[in-house]
Parts: structure tokens; sequence; C-alpha cells
């Protein structure tokens, strides 16, 4: 399946690579322009993007102008290969494959050695050396693949190439499979005296939360819960190590004080049978600590990851609250305590909450 799309994607000028199978890469994240970013638990198939079959959450960030560092943390992880033909996406997926059935140390251990042979993309030097000459200036800029920079006027596209006006006046066409990165200067399009959109808009308060980040922020979120912790998630378990453990006890705690704490997680046709057994077993243990927990059993499946405290923060994002999720996977998450996002972020948990199932009326 992977390698069908890898190479349609390819046909049509879109590189597509696989990054090193050290630890799952679960991050959902699409960076435009480094300036428009859109984080959360969408998955990049039609069921999620539709929403005709999975319930998902997703915030867009726009910020007031663009930062490269978005192009760092997108663009800068190892990856085995280019992935330029079937094949080698096939070889990579058997690779996969077999690091799975490998015990612990020996997956360690062949990780690290393909690390070594993995090529960054691009090299972090090779973003910071250019990353100057993107922030300064005004007008339409191209990141080359080879490092060049290139200044001018975006004049159109065609699948395969840009239309490019260089400063002298001279029109060329670009390649895309020579482009890393497009940045269009759009105050440029706008007239001085209109306000741009991101100028009539309240500032935003966010905070952008990768991998091992996420987990202590939250925990520091409801360690300061006063009146309501209200969470959605497609998986959950018990913490073994990390922030996760405390965090479960900080809700119990939290229950115990009078905090109303409330989970609503995904138990459709579709979820597997081990899922489903440790998921019950592990909500009882909640439900004895006064921690609500219901069950979506609807056709549609619930892959939101939401927590709402006081109804005033609500973090979001990739993550599932499971050890591999707060620990050990690539994610994506962000704080957000926009008061209009809070609370459609509420509205959706509580209505979600009022159609999902108790415990004690849940089809097994």
């Amino acid at each position: 399946m992977h390698s069908a799309w890898a190479e349609r994607l390819r046909a049509a000028g879109i590189d597509v690579r696989l990054s090193i199978p050290s630890g799952a890469q679960h991050d959902k994240l699409v960076v435009a322009d480094c300036r428009k970013v859109l984080i959360g638990s969408h998955n990049w198939s039609e069921g999620a993007l539709s929403g005709k079959r999975v319930y998902e959450s997703s915030v867009l960030l726009e910020l007031t102008q663009p930062d490269l560092r978005w192009a760092d943390y997108v663009m800068g992880r190892r990856v085995v290969s280019d992935m330029r033909t079937r094949n080698q996406w096939e070889a990579e997926i058997d690779l996969l494959r077999l690091q799975h059935a490998m015990p612990s140390r020996e997956r360690l251990e062949m990780a690290a050695s393909l690390e070594v042979e993995a090529v960054p993309l691009p090299s972090t030097a090779g973003w910071s050396h250019i990353r100057e000459v993107f922030m300064s200036g005004s007008g339409d800029r191209i990141l080359l693949r080879n490092g060049r920079s290139l200044s001018g006027q975006w004049m159109g596209g065609q699948p395969s190439r840009y239309q490019w006006r260089f400063p002298d006046g001279q029109i060329r066409w670009i390649d895309k499979s020579e482009v890393q990165l497009l940045y269009r200067d759009r105050q440029a399009d706008e007239p001085s005296s209109m306000p741009t959109r991101r100028e009539t808009l309240p500032a935003t308060k966010a905070a952008f939360l990768p991998q091992s980040t996420f987990g202590p922020d939250l925990l520091e979120g409801v360690k300061n819960a006063r009146k309501s912790i209200l969470i959605a998630t497609y998986n959950m378990s018990e913490g073994l190590y990390g922030p996760l453990g405390e965090f479960y006890d900080v809700l119990r705690q939290k229950a115990q004080e009078g905090v109303e704490v409330a989970f609503v997680t995904e138990f459709g046709p579709g979820t597997s049978s081990f899922l489903k057994r440790s998921v019950l077993n592990f909500a009882s243990t909640l439900a004895t600590g006064g921690i609500q927990v219901r069950f979506m059993q609807d056709y549609k499946v619930m892959h939101k990851k939401l927590v709402v405290v006081d109804g005033e923060t609500v973090w979001l994002g990739s993550a599932n609250l499971t050890t591999a999720g707060l620990s050990i996977s690539s994610e994506a998450n962000v704080r957000v305590q926009d008061p209009e996002v809070v609370r459609r972020a509420e509205e959706d948990l509580r209505r979600l909450f009022q159609q999902a199932k108790p415990l004690s009326e849940v089809t097994r």
C-alpha cells in the first residue's frame, strides 16, 4: 500500500522518504511556507481527512512571520534512503518487519548502525547556513537542494516546474526536483493599507511540544487543574516509566479532590481484541479511583487526542496516553490557551462523552 502510493506521489514530483526506524514516527504535521502549521491527530487518509469514518482533532497555527525552525524540524530527520523505486521502499518495509522480530538489544544495535549510514535531509548545517538569507529582505525565495537560495518572484507553476522571475528581469523555469523549499512573500501582494488576517486576530498563546516535551508539560497542566480534566484518546495504558505513571496518579488524586475527570476512548468494531481487553481492565482501575471512562462504539473510529483543563487550556496532537506516546515515539503536540479554540474543544469533548457508553453498557 505505502509503496504504491509512494510511486504515485513521486511520479507527480513529490519527494517521499522513509525515516530511520529507530522509533515509531507517529507525529501528524503539515507545514506550509514555514508560516502555517497544522498539528493534530489526522492521518493522511481519505477517512481521516473527510471526517466520514474517523473522529479527529487538529489545530491550524498561523505565525506572524515565517520561522525556518519548522523546516529544520520536519526536513532535518535522518532517512535510510530516498525511496526512488518500489524495490527500495519494500526493502525498508522488510527491514522494519525484521527489526520488530528482534530482541530489544539487537534492534537498538541495528538502528545505531543504520543511523551511521543515514543521510540527513538536509543537513542541519545546511539549514543554518541559509536561515539568515531566507529571513532577511523581502520578496519570494527558493531554496535549492544543493544549498543555494534564489531571490526573485514566483510567477506560477506546472506539475513538474516553477516559473521564476529573477531580480534582473529574466524569467526561467526551475525543475521542482531541484527545489527543497519555496517561500512566497504574500505581503508583497497585499495593499499596504489593508490589514492582513493575522494582524486582525488576537495573539494566540500556543506552545509546540514535540517528542518528550509533551508529557512533562501535560503533567504540570493537570497538577494545576481546579475544576475539570476532560480527555479524549484513542488508546490509553498504565505508565511503566516516564511521566505517564505520575499522570494517572495525579488524575486519581484530582478526582478524589472533587475535580471532574472524564475520559472518552475508542472501543469500536475495528478495535483489536487485545486492545479492548487492556483498555477495559485499565478503565476498571480508573473507575475505582472516581474517574469517569466512556467508550465510543460508533461506526466511526474515535482517533482524537485531546486534553482540556478547566476550560482554559487544551493539549492536542498525535500522542496517545501510553508509554509510547509520552516517552518513545516521535510525536507532535501543541498546548493552546486561545479561549475560542479551548471552548470548541471542550464542547466537542462533552458531545462525544454524551454519545459514548459507560463501562456497564459496553458491548464486548
